[in-house]
């Protein structure tokens, strides 16, 4: 009986660590970004949703020629 609920709780533990994996793949910032090539902008924000575990931001900017871009 004793080896029984080792092996069960070994196997757990074992299912635990493993379901945690994909969640810390998931948001990898190097995956969509290079963080060596930063990108700056000025805009007026237009709309914000937090769809979770997500925030989009959506902006309004103001290109040289004076054209607004969405």
């Amino acid at each position: 009986m004793t080896v029984k609920l080792a092996i069960a709780i070994a196997g757990i533990g074992l299912y635990l660590v493993g379901a945690n994996v994909p969640l810390a793949a998931h948001h990898a910032f190097a995956a969509e970004f290079d963080a060596n090539k930063p990108v700056e902008f000025t805009g007026v924000v237009t709309k914000m949703e937090w769809v979770n575990p997500h925030v989009w931001i959506s902006l309004d900017v103001k290109k040289p020629d004076g054209s607004i871009e969405p």
